[in-house]
């Protein structure tokens, strides 16, 4: 039950909604596991101990610095480029990050149907050589 709130609230379901889709799972108990355990310190805590432990980790120090720029996602760092998945991503996002000069780099699933935008004209990108550019 437990694994099972840290799913709902991991994958932005919701412990409620995990407790209504899914076999073998009450979701009166689950939302009573995540009542009792799942408080803002808790969860603070937690988290902490998670950072900590990636801080001795080797893997992400690899990829921490790209060309003199830190490489984060969406877990709450400081960074100069800052990704996340397709579900992290709005326009809003891309306008904000551009603004405090935050390089923006999102994952983002079905890429041929989305719109692209840039700071600059689609001109400005192909004199580049950029493969893919913005529509305008």
């Amino acid at each position: 039950m437990f694994f099972a709130g840290i799913m709902g609230y991991g994958c932005n379901i919701g412990h409620r909604k995990l407790g209504r889709i899914s076999r073998n799972i009450n979701a009166d108990q689950l939302t009573n596991i995540v009542n009792w355990y799942f408080s803002l310190d808790n969860v603070t805590k937690a988290n902490d101990k998670i950072l900590s432990l990636m801080d001795k980790l080797n893997l992400p120090k690899i990829y921490a610095r790209k060309r003199g720029e830190m490489h984060t996602g969406s877990d709450g760092l400081k960074c100069d480029i800052h990704s996340t998945d397709t579900h992290g991503y709005s326009e809003i996002i891309f306008g904000v990050t551009h603004l405090i000069g935050v390089s923006f780099a999102p994952r983002v699933k079905s890429f041929k149907d989305q719109q692209m935008y840039g700071f600059e004209s689609p001109s400005f990108y192909k004199s580049k050589g950029y493969k893919i550019c913005p529509n305008n």
